[in-house]
């Protein structure tokens, strides 16, 4: 079996490889993009996945909700006082009608690229005397020459779920075991139990989904908002000193603590707020200081990037499940469920099965008749 290179020959590859690029080296510690080089590569990206955009010959219609989407977006990203939301806004609105599977072998290869050469670059600097560890809650824990090891294993995970993806209706419990075994490998370093729990939980429902050829709509249709309503409930139980709030605390690895201490401190935003000078200060109450995270990403919408994603999210889920595509289904279900406990899948690039809520997903599309996939009109008509 040959495998192409995948070229970089027009404007949409050209900008989500701009992105690729910014997202890996910019959390690098090692070849860090930042400053002007990271605005350059974000400008970059978003002004070639805008002609990429303006090239599709859409209807009207459609160009009148990309313009409201990416306006929104650049509010947001204006009221967070950074790039993410309309970085965000324009890889999916880009990818809308592109066909998702050419563009998951692009993601594959060049990530793949990127963090093969980033992990012997690492491995060749602690051999040199760089050994790339952090202390996380009093444990030592190797970055691979990122900032924090959970950026590592969150790539990992999307280049094995992209090969799954590409491989799909050739996948066999063997291969699954194959990449348990790659997570149990990095995990000896990296320590990182949600890329463990992950890699297990796509195990079985993958499992699942063969044996019983049931498609996961009802997941894919409730599981944001119920993962919403039981955060926003959980958060101030937790305030309150709730012994059940604490307890999901505690196998959350501190995740409620994070989301209740900016719940309280910041409250609900419904198009985002700008967080990136907040310092936590510290108190007997919270004992909590310094810069801190969210670890989720429904906390994380609905704090810092705004309720209204947050509602566009579960509105694009729920029209999406409607197809009753057992594969879309199941990447959607880990998206879902990766988010509970990290942030960076709100990044495509991070986390692809983002993409699948407006890419056409039909594994083998025929010339298309239609401007804008049916399931991503239907969706963004929603928006």
């Amino acid at each position: 079996m040959t495998y192409r290179v995948p070229k970089v020959n027009t404007c949409f590859k050209a900008g989500l490889l701009c992105l690729i690029i910014k997202t890996i080296f910019s959390t690098s510690k090692l070849l860090p993009v930042t400053g002007i080089a990271d605005d350059l590569l974000a400008l970059a990206g978003c002004v070639l996945l805008f002609c990429s955009v303006f090239k599709k010959g859409c209807r009207p219609s459609a160009y009148c909700v990309y313009f409201v989407v990416l306006a929104l977006a650049a509010y947001t990203s204006y009221r967070m006082g950074n790039l993410r939301m309309l970085l965000i806004a324009a890889i999916c609105v880009a990818s809308t009608r592109q066909n998702v599977h050419r563009i998951i072998r692009f993601m594959f290869f060049y990530e793949t690229l990127f963090l093969a050469f980033h992990v012997l670059l690492a491995l060749a600097t602690s051999v040199l005397g760089r050994y790339n560890f952090i202390s996380v809650s009093g444990e030592m824990k190797y970055t691979f020459g990122f900032g924090h090891p959970n950026t590592f294993s969150c790539l990992l995970m999307n280049i094995l779920l992209m090969w799954s993806w590409m491989n799909y209706h050739r996948l066999r419990m063997q291969h699954i075991l194959i990449q348990i075994l790659i997570v149990l490998f990095f995990y000896v370093f990296t320590g990182t139990r949600t890329i463990l729990l992950s890699i297990f939980i796509f195990a079985a429902l993958f499992v699942f989904v063969k044996k019983s050829r049931k498609d996961l709509h009802l997941l894919v249709r409730y599981l944001i908002p119920l993962a919403v309503v039981c955060h926003m409930v959980v958060i101030p139980l937790y305030i309150g000193h709730h012994p059940l709030a604490e307890l999901v605390n505690k196998l959350l690895s501190n995740r409620i603590k994070l989301g209740g201490y900016w719940y309280a401190h910041k409250g609900l935003s419904a198009f985002g707020q700008n967080l990136m000078s907040f310092q936590a200060v510290w108190d007997d109450v919270w004992q909590m200081s310094g810069s801190l995270t969210f670890d989720n990403i429904y906390t994380c919408l609905a704090i810092n990037f705004g309720m209204v994603w947050l509602a566009v999210l579960c509105v694009l889920f729920y029209r999406i499940s409607f197809l009753r595509d057992v594969k879309v289904n199941l990447f959607l279900v880990m998206w879902a469920l990766y988010g509970v406990t990290e942030v960076h899948g709100v990044n495509p690039v991070m986390l692809f099965p983002l993409l699948l809520l407006t890419c056409d997903v039909r594994e083998n599309p025929a010339k298309e008749t239609a401007l804008v996939p049916d399931h991503a009109a239907n969706t963004m008509k929603t928006i």
